[in-house]
C-alpha cells in the first residue's frame, strides 16, 4: 500500500480562503478605522500564520501509512454470464472511525455493478463491502490493485492510496448450470432445467435392483415371483446401459462468433458441452471433446462426475477463429482418433453451402458412430419473422427469412435422410435439446 497523491477537500479549503479574506478585511477596518493597529497586527498575523500551518499539519500526518488493511475475497473460478459476489475485508489499526471510498481494480471483460463503495471503518474491527462482478469473455483474468480514498485529520485533504492486491481469476463456460442440477432433488432436477425424462422401454437396459412398487411402475416392471416371496408387489428397477461413449464436436470457425446476447454461439456450445458431459458421466458413460475450424483441440475420451473440473480446464481457453471449417477433415480426425463406437454430437451453425461438405462428413461419420446434429439458428430469425409488416423493407425482410429458413429446412431434411439425429434451436435453448436428444438416445437403446 503506498499514498499516491493528496488533494485538498474543495468546500473546507474554500472556508478557509473566506476565513483568510474577512480577517484581512477585519485587519484593514480595525487599522484605519479604529486605530487598533498594534494589537490587530499582532492577532491576524498569528492567525495568518496558524491556519497555512494547520494545512500543512493536517497534510504531513494524514500522509503517514493509513494502517488500513483490505483483503479481497473472490472465487479463483468464476462462471461465464453470471452475476458474482466480490467481498473486500477492511482492518484498521486507527484509533479512531474512518469513513473511506473505494474502486477496485476489475478487469475490462467483467461488467460491474456499485463500482464505488463508501464504508464507515470503525477501529479495531473487521468492516464488509460487496459489490458484483459479470464475467463476460472466458480464459485467465486479473484482478490489480484497489484505489481508496480517505479525509486526512482535521478534513482538509483528501488522501489516495493504492493497495497492491493481485488476483488472478479463470473465467470457465458456466458451470453454475452443473451446480444447479446437482443440487435439485432427483425427482425434479432434469424437469426444472427443461429436461425430460422418457420412460424406459425395458430394452437395453441394465439391471439394478428389486424394489417396492411405486404408483406409475408398468406390469412390465412388476416381479411376480418375489412380490410372492415378500407378499406385496416387487417392481425391478433398471439402469441405462452404462460405459457407452460420447464425443462432442465443437465447430470453432467463424460462424461461431455470431453473438444474440450477452454470449456467443460458441460460448452456448460450451456450456451445452459442459452440462452433456455431467449428466453422461453420472450415467456411467465416458465423454471427450473436439474442436474444429480453428485450433484443433481434443480431449480424450474419460469417466468419473467428479472429473468435470478436468474438461474446464482444458477447454475454458478455446475461442473461436475467423477460419471457415472443414467439417471432413474434423470427421478424418474423429474418426482416426476414437475406434470404439460412440454417440458423436456435431454442435455448429450451419449454411446451406455448408451442406454437400457436411453430408460427405457425416457418412464418414456413421461407419463406426450414431450421429447428432446440433444446428444453431440465430435468435434475430426468429423475432423478425414475429415483427409487422409495415412497408417494402419489412416485405423483403420477411420473404428472405422464408427464403433462408426453407433452404435451411431442405438441408436438414437432406441430414435426416441418412438417419441422423437432428436439433436446430436458438443458442439459449441447447443445453435443455442436446441433453434431452442424449437421454432419448440412450433409452432407445440406438447406441
Amino acid at each position: 500500500m503506498k499514498p499516491v497523491k493528496a488533494k485538498p477537500s474543495l468546500l473546507q479549503l474554500l472556508i478557509v480562503m473566506v476565513l483568510m479574506v474577512a480577517i484581512l478585511v477585519l485587519e484593514i477596518v480595525a487599522k484605519y478605522w479604529l486605530n487598533l493597529a498594534g494589537y490587530i497586527d499582532t492577532l491576524i498575523l498569528g492567525v495568518l500564520i496558524t491556519l497555512p500551518l494547520l494545512l500543512v499539519i493536517d497534510l504531513a500526518v494524514s500522509w503517514l501509512p493509513a494502517r488500513i488493511e483490505i483483503e479481497r475475497r473472490v472465487s479463483s473460478t468464476l462462471p461465464l454470464g453470471k452475476w458474482v459476489a466480490v467481498r473486500l475485508d477492511i482492518r484498521s489499526n486507527l484509533s479512531y472511525a474512518l469513513s473511506v471510498k473505494m474502486r477496485d481494480s476489475v478487469p475490462a471483460a467483467f461488467k460491474v455493478a456499485n463500482p464505488e463503495l463508501e464504508l464507515k471503518i470503525l477501529p479495531g474491527q473487521i468492516s464488509t463491502s460487496e459489490y458484483k462482478v459479470k464475467p463476460t469473455e472466458r480464459g485467465e483474468h486479473l484482478f490489480h490493485g484497489l484505489d481508496l480514498q480517505r479525509p486526512s485529520i482535521l478534513g482538509f485533504w483528501c488522501i489516495n492510496y493504492t493497495f497492491s492486491m493481485n488476483s488472478r481469476i479463470k473465467v470457465y463456460p458456466n458451470f453454475a448450470a452443473i451446480a444447479g442440477y446437482s443440487l435439485l432433488h432427483a425427482d425434479n432436477q432434469t424437469i426444472q432445467l427443461g429436461i425430460k425424462k422418457k420412460a424406459r422401454r425395458g430394452e437395453g437396459m441394465d439391471f439394478l435392483q428389486l424394489r417396492e412398487y411405486r404408483e406409475g411402475d408398468s406390469l412390465r416392471q412388476i416381479d411376480w415371483k418375489a412380490s410372492s416371496r415378500f407378499q406385496k408387489l416387487i417392481s425391478q428397477e433398471y439402469q441405462d446401459a452404462r460405459d457407452q461413449q460420447v464425443i462432442v464436436m465443437l465447430d470453432s470457425g467463424r460462424r461461431m462468433r455470431t453473438q444474440d446476447d450477452e454470449l456467443s454461439h460458441f460460448d452456448h456450445s460450451l456450456n451445452a458441452t459442459l452440462l452433456l458431459s455431467h449428466i453422461a458421466l453420472k450415467q456411467g458413460d465416458s465423454v471427450g471433446v473436439y474442436s474444429f475450424g480453428g485450433e484443433d483441440r481434443f480431449v480424450p475420451p474419460f469417466k468419473g462426475s467428479k472429473n468435470v473440473q478436468y474438461l474446464l480446464n482444458k477447454m475454458y481457453d478455446l475461442y473461436p477463429s475467423n477460419e471457415a471449417s472443414d467439417y471432413l477433415a474434423a470427421a478424418q480426425s474423429v474418426s482416426a482418433l476414437n475406434c470404439k463406437r460412440s454417440l458423436v454430437v456435431m454442435v455448429c451453425n450451419l449454411r446451406d453451402e455448408d451442406v454437400d461438405d457436411l453430408v460427405i462428413a457425416v457418412r464418414l461419420l456413421q461407419k463406426k458412430h450414431l450421429v447428432l446434429v446440433a444446428n444453431l439458428v440465430e435468435e434475430t430469425i426468429f423475432s423478425s419473422l414475429e415483427l409487422p409488416i409495415t412497408g417494402f423493407e419489412s416485405a423483403i425482410r420477411y420473404a428472405g427469412i422464408h427464403c433462408y429458413n426453407r433452404q435451411t429446412n431442405e438441408a436438414m431434411e437432406r441430414l435426416k435422410s441418412l438417419g441422423v439425429w437432428l436439433i436446430t434451436c436458438k443458442p439459449s435453448e441447447l443445453s435443455k435439446r442436446v441433453v434431452n436428444s442424449y437421454l432419448q438416445i440412450k433409452n432407445s437403446a440406438t447406441l
